[in-house]
């Protein structure tokens, strides 16, 4: 199940991608990260109208182009090519990983390549990461490869075989989870002193009332690791369930939670492929967002 979908870019596509490859943001992490002049852009949107070995494809959900996947090198005899891919968005959380998924879908599945692979320089480790949590493997390092200014950079190259994409995205486990969850929950002051002996953290504003009113708080305020264990105890025993492998989280604190209040929890389907699927988490306080957690796992067998 994904939100959105790949589409071949048109030639309508031409201005946006101009606007979007010559974002600071976008190009600081690829090879040329110059700003790229219409003109040689132009000509290089006129050649990949002709170029066999690459493809190009705008991901857009309801319609709304966020972001641009490429398949590049294309070797059909050997049956491989390479990838890369940028968002446009930066704002939605989740978009990546959805990329991703949809581009290891159509590379098997459409392509029906035997082997993905991709390079990611190294002041772009967060990536690397990004692309291991996705089923590749590091396959080297080229050492001090490139230059940029007056530095020498590695680069990194990862890959993916079939085999493991089939192994990631194969069905037979058990059906699949529901669209949403919701739970209520609170966390007494009780807790609240357990988890400050757990794990040494004794800040006043956690244990005292006074202490947390004269930092601007209405009361002590709950640890936030209690918050991120809470959406823990819930993947692990409901949604998504026992058996589930946590890959990966991406956190956001937004407002401070207090003690023996009544929290609600949101969980969403975003992505799911196979064994694999993305999950937004979203803690209430009443209508206040005070958390969210976008999450990755592997579901069980």
């Amino acid at each position: 199940m994904f939100k959105g979908k790949l589409r071949p870019v048109v030639d309508r596509d031409i201005d946006m991608i101009f606007e979007w490859r010559n974002r600071e943001e976008i190009r600081i992490n690829m090879y040329n990260h110059e700003k790229i002049p219409y003109e040689n852009h132009r000509k290089w949107f006129a050649s990949i109208a002709t170029n066999k070995t690459n493809q190009y494809f705008i991901y857009e959900q309801e319609q709304k182009p966020l972001g641009l996947v490429s398949f590049n090198n294309i070797d059909r005899d050997n049956s491989f090519a390479s990838w890369a891919f940028y968002s446009a968005d930066l704002s939605t959380r989740g978009l990546g990983s959805e990329m991703e998924r949809l581009a290891l879908k159509y590379a098997f599945e459409d392509l029906k390549l035997n082997k993905l692979y991709c390079e990611v320089l190294d002041f772009n480790f967060p990536v690397v990461r990004f692309h291991q949590k996705h089923g590749f493997k590091l396959e080297g390092v080229k050492r001090q490869h490139y230059k940029r200014g007056d530095s020498f950079y590695d680069v990194y190259q990862l890959a993916i075989l079939k085999k493991d994409y089939e192994e990631i995205s194969k069905s037979d486990f058990k059906s699949n989870i529901d669209k949403s969850y919701e739970w209520v929950f609170e966390i007494d002051t009780k807790k609240i002193i357990e988890y400050s002996e757990l794990s040494g953290d004794k800040n006043p504003m956690h244990l005292d009332d006074v202490a947390a009113k004269n930092l601007g708080f209405k009361s002590r305020v709950a640890h936030k690791e209690i918050l991120l264990a809470e959406i823990s105890r819930v993947a692990a025993s409901k949604y998504p369930g026992p058996n589930t492998t946590y890959i990966g989280q991406d956190v956001d604190y937004l407002a401070p939670a207090y003690p023996n209040k009544k929290i609600t929890g949101n969980a969403t389907l975003i992505t799911q492929v196979g064994r694999y699927c993305l999950i937004r988490y979203e803690l209430f306080d009443q209508d206040k967002l005070i958390a969210t957690s976008n999450s990755e796992f592997l579901l069980g067998k």
